[in-house]
Order: structure tokens, then C-alpha cells, then sequence
């Protein structure tokens, strides 16, 4: 079905442009819609055509082939499709694409891209966008070429027609200082800063090509109730257009009450309006009652090369939660197919974990009573589970761990808020 749904939404003509390593790019068409799949022939017209009404074994004579896009969740992105050839042997160019509104604004919420070789010479490449200009007719699609770390370089454009275009709403702001109550805790947004990028400890405009991000200061005060243990978890930014994005690497610090927030990426600041849906959790500091804690004892060290499986379940809210397993380095995730490139654990959530709800590494600690922490973790969502996985530092040589975890959760604040642009006067 998905499949389906991704050749009936071709929306561009192909168009090709020539890159700074001397491959050609051609801009194949774009597919649009949910799912986890998603799929596309690349190819000339007529050769597509030819491989839909050739018989099975005789397809691959019709000059097109199918490239295939996979993603972790079920959500609704825009996929374009990118076929360059005469590509050098060795790919010394890296390449990154944005889009562009009618305002000249670029959308780079950290889109993914997923590339294979289907023939020698030939790189067909999916370029993955949550977000996107929505109200115009149509939008660029701009790609960034760079060799060996150098300046980011505009090197092609594309013009790609809305698949969403209509008539939508318009936001309005309300005026900063925000604050919001969630339980007993207040949180003030007082700034919000888009368009910038860090260079060091300093923060300036993001120039053309630079991965832009956006920062967000405020306070967390206490409303009849203690602030200890609690932090800003995460941002999701969203637009009156249906935009929404939330990425999954958020930089949060706090001093005192002071708090602040790095996203990579943004929406467009020619919108009006943003909302930001604040999420609060408890860190391992905080207070847990023993009804929300869970304790998984006496799992085994890994070798190096291996994943520990472990039995450990257990059920809350009609939630099953399994602590699936532990790996150290260099290790194959059972059922995934991945390598994992530092030692995590992998927690599952059948079904998938219910809105507002969090786990949270409390204690980690070795046969030795040496203390494990999590240096940074991720969370994937399909239509049925949730699994959270969480790098872990340092892993003991040897012995056993006990992990207690806190099933919390978690409280949110929306905020209608007007973002300032670096390096554009109010």
C-alpha cells in the first residue's frame, strides 16, 4: 500500500544539475505520504513505463529500478529522489540538501539521507523532510556540496510543486516573557533565537549552508512545589501549516532557575507564530515513589562482540516493558541488523509508550559498586512498540550490573511564540 501511495505522488519533472566533483544529479521526483516505506523508480519516463508493463524477469531490461526508503516511524515525510551519475570511484564530496521558501528561508530540521549505489557509478539518494514549505506553490530544494571539511558550497537548485499547498491558518504570537504552570512548577520562556550556529563557546548567524539552530532561554521556578530533579526534557516545534518537528539531540543546561535549550534545526521564521510543546521530567535526582520504580538486578557484563539477552519484564498501566538486552562494543542488535558502536542497553514498550510517559535510568551500578551513567540515548517508535536505547558509560570489564529505572510521567506546557532571527533588526 505504502508502496502504492509513493508512485501515485510524483510531483516534479526531472531536472538535472552538474556538482563540484563533476557527477550529474537529477532531481527524479518526490513521493509524499505515512508509512515506513517508501518507494521510487528512478529512471526516464519511458523507462519507467516499460518497467511497470514488463513481465517480472524482464524489468531490469527496461533500463529503470526501484530504490527503496525505510524509516523507524510511521509518520508523514516528504521524500526526494536523487539519482547522480558518473560518480568518482572514491566519493571525496559530501553533499547535504535543504529546502527554501519564497522567502529565501531554509528548512534543515537535520533531514536524513539515505543513499545505494544500484548501478557502478550511478548514487540514488533519498533526502528524508518531516518538515517543509507548506503555503506556496511550489519550493527549492537546495544541496550543499563540501571536500574535506572545507566551506559548505551552493551547488544545485531544484524546484519541487507543493503536495500540500492550500489555504492555511495564520498564528499569533503572544508577547515574551511566557510563563506556564504544569502541577506545581512554572516555566518562563524569556527569548527564543533561531537562524544561529556555535562556533566554539560563541554563538553567531549561521551563514548560507551552515547547519542552523535554535535557542531557547528561560526559568523553572517552583509554584508549590520543589524544582529539584526536574529538567526540560525536550522541545517540539510546530506551524500553523502542519510543520512539526522534534529532533531527537537537544542540549538542555540549567543554573539555578536559569534554563536553556539548544534545538538543531527550526521552522520558518517568516511564520508568525511557532508552538512549543514543552516536556518536564524528573532526572535521577528527584524523589520516585517505589510504585514507579523498577529494578532489573544481576545482568551480565558483556564480552566484547556480545549482547546479553535478558528475561527481565514488567507490566504497568497495560504497558509491558522489557529490558530486551545489554552490548558492548562492535556488537550485532538481535533482530535489528545493527552494530552497536558503544554499549547500550535496549528497553521495549509493548504497545508503544503511551503519551507523556518516560523511563528514566535512575541507578546503574557494578558487582564493585562502580557507577554506570548514560552518556545518551534515542527512542524509536513503529505502530505497535517503543524501544529507548541508552549509551552507557563506563561499562564494567566484567561482573554484574543492577539498574533500577523509573517509569515517570512526565508534564507538558504550550507556548504561541514569535522566534527573533539572528542578524535582522525587530
Amino acid at each position: 500500500m505504502v508502496g502504492l501511495l509513493a508512485w501515485a505522488c510524483e510531483r516534479v519533472m526531472p531536472q538535472t544539475a552538474r556538482l563540484p566533483d563533476g557527477s550529474e544529479m537529477v532531481l527524479q521526483g518526490a513521493t509524499y505520504g505515512a508509512g515506513t516505506e517508501h518507494r521510487y523508480l528512478v529512471g526516464r519516463p519511458w523507462q519507467k513505463l516499460l518497467f511497470r508493463l514488463l513481465p517480472a524477469r524482464y524489468k531490469r531490461r527496461s533500463g529503470s529500478r526501484p530504490v527503496f526508503y525505510v524509516s523507524n516511524d510511521a509518520e508523514k515525510r516528504l521524500i526526494l529522489w536523487t539519482l547522480r551519475g558518473r560518480v568518482p570511484a572514491t566519493l571525496r564530496w559530501e553533499a547535504r540538501a535543504v529546502t527554501v521558501d519564497d522567502d529565501g528561508n531554509e528548512f534543515e530540521p537535520e533531514p536524513t539521507r539515505f543513499a545505494l549505489q544500484p548501478e557502478p557509478l550511478e548514487l540514488a539518494e533519498a533526502w528524508s523532510f518531516q518538515t517543509f514549505p507548506r503555503r506556496g506553490r511550489s519550493f527549492k530544494l537546495r544541496i550543499y556540496c563540501r571536500a574535506s571539511r572545507g566551506p559548505w558550497l551552493k551547488s544545485a537548485e531544484f524546484r519541487v510543486e507543493n503536495p500540500v499547498r492550500r489555504a492555511y491558518p495564520i498564528w499569533e504570537p503572544e508577547a515574551l516573557p511566557l510563563s506556564r504552570r504544569a502541577g506545581g512548577i512554572e516555566l518562563t520562556i524569556t527569548n527564543v533565537l533561531t537562524g544561529v550556529t556555535e562556533q566554539g563557546t560563541q554563538i553567531r548567524v549561521a551563514e548560507a549552508g551552515e547547519g542552523l539552530s535554535t535557542f531557547i532561554a528561560g526559568r523553572l521556578k517552583g509554584a508549590g512545589e520543589s524544582t529539584v530533579g526536574w529538567e526540560v526534557r525536550a522541545v517540539a516545534l510546530s506551524d500553523a501549516t502542519g510543520n512539526r518537528w522534534k529532533p531527537q539531540n537537544q542540549i538542555f543546561d540549567r543554573q539555578g532557575d536559569e534554563v536553556a535549550l539548544k534545538i538543531n534545526g527550526g521552522l520558518s521564521p517568516s511564520e508568525r507564530a511557532w508552538k512549543f510543546e514543552v516536556e518536564l521530567a524528573r532526572t535521577a535526582a528527584a524523589n520516585f515513589t517505589p510504585a514507579e520504580l523498577w529494578r532489573v538486578g544481576g545482568v551480565a557484563a558483556p564480552a566484547a562482540g556480545q549482547f546479553v539477552l535478558t528475561p527481565e519484564t514488567t507490566v504497568r498501566d497495560g504497558v509491558k516493558y522489557q529490558f530486551v538486552g545489554l552490548s558492548r562494543e562492535l556488537a550485532i542488535i538481535p533482530d535489528a541488523l545493527q552494530i552497536a558502536p558503544t554499549p547500550y542497553y535496549v528497553i521495549r514498550a509493548t504497545p508503544k509508550l503511551p503519551l507523556g510517559m518516560e523511563i528514566t535510568l535512575v541507578e546503574a551500578r557494578g558487582s564493585h559498586g562502580e557507577s554506570v551513567r548514560v552518556e545518551s540515548s534515542s527512542t524509536a517508535e513503529s505502530a505497535d512498540a517503543t524501544e529507548v536505547c541508552a549509551r552507557l558509560k563506563p561499562l564494567p570489564a566484567d561482573g554484574r550490573i543492577d539498574f533500577t529505572f523509573a517509569i515517570q510521567r512526565t508534564r507538558s506546557v504550550e507556548f504561541l511564540a514569535k522566534p527573533k532571527r539572528a542578524g535582522v533588526k525587530p
